[in-house]
């Protein structure tokens, strides 16, 4: 499916099988600005948010960069080597980074959930274990 603004620029396409968003070789979801650059990109396997080798979804600011990004893996924010989901100020440092495994809040090594300022320093850290407060590290 692809729709287009007035001027025959195109809004968004999307990819469907069976009546579920689904694209095995890209994103299934790309919308676009009125000036032609991408928006968003969204990645779906029968309709569930799917990708494994980069973030499932995936917004941008109007000059190109990343402003969000979230990796799922069978539908649930999923990600072994890094954050699941990041935010972006708008001068490009991260504002927040959230930590899942398996669609629950979890992290080992240190806080699953950390807000940084836009110099980088943090306003507030906390711990979760398979998505449950862990007061022992933290």
């Amino acid at each position: 499916v692809i729709r287009y603004y007035d001027d025959a620029s195109i809004n968004y396409q999307n990819y469907y099988i069976k009546g579920h968003l689904h694209r095995e070789e890209g994103p299934s979801i790309v919308k676009y600005n009125e000036e032609g650059s991408i928006k968003s990109e969204g990645y779906f396997i029968n309709g569930i948010g799917h990708r494994e080798d980069g973030p499932a979804y995936i917004l941008y600011t109007e000059n190109g960069s990343i402003q969000y990004e979230e990796y799922f893996i069978n539908g649930k924010r999923h990600r072994r080597t890094g954050p699941a989901k990041i935010i972006y100020h708008e001068n490009g440092s991260v504002q927040s980074e959230s930590y899942y495994i398996n669609g629950k809040r979890h992290r080992e090594d240190g806080p699953a959930y950390i807000k940084y300022s836009q110099d980088g320093s943090i306003i507030y850290n906390s711990y979760y274990i398979n998505g449950e407060y862990n007061y022992i590290n933290g």
